[in-house]
């Protein structure tokens, strides 16, 4: 009987010992913490930015932003959100953690159109429309994050509306509309090493995550061509609905989205065997397509419903429709650390 009560004292001795370290463990390092993963939308006729959480389906935040926001795009930690305000010609920098705007960087009479950040998150990349009275081209202009100022401009011989950085290379591929070509562009020297002939109107360009294949829809010939990095020549035309706009490749690589504006479809294409793989129904002028980090889920902006959509990667079930604010536009989504 005692030697039983000696170890049942024992017991609660280690239990306790164990207790009082868990708890001096979490007082001085915390409970860990599991990012939030948030869709930023630009709402391009009411100038703001709605934010959904994408776990409650629900809107937790409008943010005002400047005149006519169009582009955005997060950064790669999660903590900063881009913002071109084309209108008023400057970029919103929000923080995810408050969902306030921290900063607005005047781009000079350089219209922005289209924003995206750099892998390592020390600068971004604005396409910006020709400015015809201050006799500006086409650009994309870039920003050091630190500094928060404009390092560099190269100049575009189309307007650029459509951006993607190649991994590894961190060569910029550019759809420029009237041109119909993607500009292959090397930043650090500001040189066009590459322009690549598509199809008619290219609007938007989306990198695999190996960086091997770069997709381009082409607005006005009802398409997606598909370049092959490593030659910069088209190895495939893939014909979708009308309009297509957004688009969006999964990070295992196998498949894109495509936000078809005129058919009201989001298109699935198998990128392995170049075809379309299903049509999915969506709201009224679907524009803009995300896919979030995970893989499981792709987000729609659908401009004449004021809505977003999200589809299950793995049934392209729509499993919500998302009101938001008039004409939402483009969209980022970031998971977003407590």
């Amino acid at each position: 009987m005692t030697s039983a009560l000696t170890r049942l004292a024992a017991a609660r001795c280690r239990f306790v010992t164990l207790f009082l370290a868990v708890a001096t463990f979490v007082q001085l390092h915390g409970l860990p913490t599991q990012a939030r993963s948030l869709v930023y939308v630009t709402n391009a006729e009411a100038d703001t930015v709605s934010a959904i959480d994408l776990g409650a389906r629900l809107v937790v935040a409008e943010i005002p932003v400047g005149h006519a926001p169009h582009g955005i795009a997060a950064s790669p930690d999660g903590r900063l959100v881009y913002v071109a305000n084309t209108v008023s010609q400057t970029l919103s920098i929000l923080d995810t953690r408050t969902n306030a705007v921290t900063a607005t960087i005047d781009l000079a009479g350089a219209p922005p159109f289209g924003v995206m950040s750099a892998p390592d998150g020390r600068s971004a990349y604005i396409a910006t429309f020709p400015n015809l009275g201050a006799r500006q081209p086409g650009s994309v202009s870039v920003l050091d994050r630190a500094r928060g100022a404009i390092t560099q401009r190269i100049a575009t011989a189309g307007t650029p509306l459509g951006m993607a950085l190649q991994p590894g290379t961190g060569l910029v591929y550019i759809a420029e509309a009237i041109t119909d070509q993607v500009a292959v562009v090397d930043p650090p020297t500001g040189a066009v090493i590459a322009t690549v002939p598509v199809g008619a109107g290219p609007r938007r360009v989306a990198m695999t995550a190996d960086g091997g294949l770069a997709l381009v829809t082409n607005g006005d010939a009802d398409s997606v061509s598909i370049i092959d990095t490593a030659t910069n020549g088209v190895t495939a035309t893939i014909e979708v609905e009308r309009q297509p706009i957004g688009v969006a490749v999964l990070s295992g690589g196998a498949l894109a989205f495509v936000a078809n504006h005129g058919a009201n479809v989001l298109a699935v294409i198998d990128i392995a065997t170049r075809s379309v793989k299903a049509m999915v129904a969506v709201g009224n002028g679907p524009r803009e397509v995300a896919v979030n980090p995970a893989g499981t889920l792709a987000c729609v902006t659908n401009d004449a419903s004021d809505s977003v959509s999200v589809i299950e990667t793995s049934t392209y079930a729509v499993s919500a429709t998302i009101p938001v604010g008039r004409f939402p536009f483009a969209l980022t989504i970031a998971d977003v650390p407590d």
